[in-house]
């Protein structure tokens, strides 16, 4: 991919998008037990666990504030367009939800803003507020520019953990398909339509069966991913 290019819609959402020379991204769970699904919620299309989700989203937009980060060495208003294009991917025909974008004024369901690295070993970090039974009440996605030895992220690993730090703030686990943006070592470059299934499949059921009910809100490090190079 040129590092120049800045990733369209249809790169985006294209399942058919592959890393060449076998480079990937890593993502691994740190949840606080939120992958801890029954093995009765894993279904056969996708092997995608079930777990918390956005309570109706049927009929509201899940409202995303996008932060920019001018301050930050190397970010570019592109990556803003970046972030829109990975939403438009998740948010495309026969998925249950959409999303809305706010300013930074407003409140906001989804914040989506950029470090320049992590000091431990991944790329990008989601955590979730969520409540019982499952219902997510807000969520945060953070974006590194940078790894952790200073290397900065090529536009297909940029779109990589976009996408799939998007499927874990929607409330997707990992899944064991080879062309699942949503797999634990991610090789695709698009959401594929297993992927979309998942997602159907999660806001279709009446309970989530991932999360264990307790009485207060808690707060939970869903996900991070880190660049394998």
């Amino acid at each position: 991919m040129d590092a120049a290019r800045t990733p369209s819609i249809a790169s985006l959402s294209n399942p058919e998008s592959r890393l060449a020379g076998g480079d990937s991204v890593r993502c691994v769970s740190t949840s606080d037990k939120l992958d801890d699904a029954a093995d009765s919620a894993l279904t056969p299309s996708t092997d995608l666990r079930l777990r918390a989700r956005w309570p109706h989203p049927e009929s509201r937009a899940l409202h995303v504030k996008i932060v920019d980060a001018p301050v930050l060495e190397g970010w570019v208003a592109a990556y803003r367009d970046e972030v829109v294009s990975a939403l438009h991917a998740w948010g495309s025909t026969n998925s249950p939800v959409s999303f809305q974008l706010v300013t930074d004024s407003e409140p906001a369901d989804i914040n989506v803003h950029w470090v320049d690295h992590f000091e431990a070993p991944y790329d990008g970090l989601t955590t979730l507020t969520w409540e019982p039974p499952g219902r997510i009440v807000t969520g945060d996605v953070a974006l590194a520019l940078h790894t952790r030895k200073g290397d900065s992220l090529s536009p297909l690993q940029r779109e990589q953990v976009m996408l799939h730090e998007i499927g874990h703030v929607l409330g997707l686990a990992h899944s064991y398909g080879a062309a699942s943006i949503m797999r634990g070592e991610v090789k695709a470059a698009g959401v594929s339509p297993a992927d979309v299934q998942a997602l159907n499949e999660l806001y279709a059921t009446t309970t989530t069966g991932a999360v264990p009910s307790q009485a207060t809100t808690r707060v939970g490090e869903a996900h991070r991913c880190t660049v394998v190079r």
